[in-house]
């Protein structure tokens, strides 16, 4: 008993070395699913070792973090207190193998086993949280409650945590502040002073301060699309898209509108796409390079060409040397989209990657001048520049227009024959 003690908090730092209990928990654990999930926090109920040398080599920072201890834990003399080390960081030599957790596991199941608690009969219990209707205002706060039938909440610890708030407890109701625009997550974990647990989770969206307006359509415009529960051209010509792959219509990610309605495009997956032919006589009727404006809201979750194909992000594309267009590649590095029009780059994925934030909303707007000048903007800021070589003015073929092949939303995106 004086181990398990030990382990769950009764040590010199006031540490429990098992996730999920405890008031001071570790945050960074040795755990692949822990290391690519969405949370802070570590799945509950993994031993994560006790007893540390020190802190480990890492290789960010190499031996850095070790040398900042006083006194040295290597020190011949009066070395730091063995029983006070402690560090939250990726250390293997805590880390819960397989023997170690199915010992753990056995053992405290025998002494569980002895007491009261082994009879009690439990029913789980569906709980939920409640956040308020409607997109909440990015830099607003908002509180979340939990709510669990019959289960008496009042003695039990509860954790909340939220995509970009760190975890934090607090009672049956948390206020927190959402910081960034888009589709959130919020999920809630409550631990009973018997051992019993009741956990929830739910998404709401977030909207901007002062968003902005859907596209309209003009003379100049070649194809507009509202994604409004369908793939429908809300310009005049008629261009619908086609689905190819899983995609989705979406309601709950609008947050970049002054006044969120309507829909969103969503994709999770390389090859789900969207696409319609446009007639060359419309954006390239002779030999002259085209004005073209290609305008879209790009929200991203994650880029997934990498190891997988080249493919069209956001593309009007004839053939190899006849495009604007966002596209991603096989081998990029760092594994981004980059910006091109025709076979000249105007941005690559090394300037696109620290400009395009995942998980937010961002405005992206591809240009191509008749004089030959390609931009990249996105938020209305220049991503790059470039040149473009000469068009073949030679072909007659459709252009292709195609959005999708990454994991994230799109919406409000218009093609127009003129520069904006």
């Amino acid at each position: 008993m004086t181990n398990l003690n030990y382990e769950a908090g009764g040590n010199p730092v006031n540490i429990c070395y098992i996730t999920g209990i405890g008031q001071r928990r570790q945050h960074e654990i040795v755990n692949q699913y822990a290391k690519n999930d969405r949370r802070d926090l570590p799945p509950s109920g993994i031993p994560q070792g006790n007893l540390q040398t020190g802190i480990p080599w890492l290789n960010l920072y190499g031996t850095e973090p070790a040398s900042l201890t006083f006194p040295r834990d290597s020190a011949d003399t009066a070395p730091y207190a063995f029983y006070d080390r402690w560090t939250d960081t990726f250390n293997t030599s805590t880390e819960a193998v397989t023997v170690d957790a199915t010992r753990s596991l056995v053992s405290l199941a025998m002494v569980a086993a002895g007491t009261p608690g082994a009879t009690q009969a439990w029913q789980s219990s569906p709980a939920t949280i409640i956040i308020p209707p409607g997109d909440v205002t990015v830099g607003t706060p908002v509180t979340a409650v939990l709510s669990a039938p019959g289960v008496d909440l009042s003695q039990a610890r509860i954790v909340w945590e939220s995509g970009d708030v760190p975890p934090a407890y607090s009672g049956t109701e948390w206020t927190f502040t959402p910081a960034s625009v888009g589709l959130q997550w919020i999920e809630v974990e409550a631990a009973l002073p018997d051992g019993r647990r009741v956990a929830a989770a739910t998404s709401f969206a977030t909207k901007v301060v002062s968003g902005d307006y859907p596209w309209e359509s003009d003379s100049n415009t070649l194809a507009l699309y509202h994604f409004d529960g369908n793939w429908q051209d809300s310009s005049s010509r008629g261009f619908h898209l086609t689905a190819a792959g899983a995609v989705t219509k979406a309601t709950d990610n609008r947050g970049w509108m002054a006044y969120p309605a309507g829909g969103t495009a969503r994709f999770t997956a390389f090859g789900q796409t969207l696409s319609v032919a446009i007639p060359d006589s419309l954006i390239m009727p002779g030999s002259v390079r085209p004005d073209l404006t290609i305008e879209a809201r790009i929200y991203p979750r994650a880029w997934k060409a990498y190891g997988v194909s080249n493919g069209p992000v956001v593309s009007l594309r004839q053939e190899w040397d006849n495009s604007l267009e966002l596209r991603d590649g096989k081998w990029n590095s760092p594994a981004a989209p980059l910006a091109a029009a025709g076979n000249v780059i105007a941005a690559n994925s090394a300037a696109w990657s620290p400009a395009c934030t995942l998980n937010t909303w961002h405005l992206l707007k591809l240009t191509l001048s008749s004089s030959g000048s390609i931009q990249c903007r996105l938020d209305g800021n220049l991503v790059g520049t470039a040149n473009a070589a000469a068009f073949s003015g030679n072909r007659t073929n459709a252009w292709i227009f195609t959005l999708g092949n990454f994991d994230g939303d799109l919406d409000e995106v218009r093609v127009s024959n003129v520069v904006r």
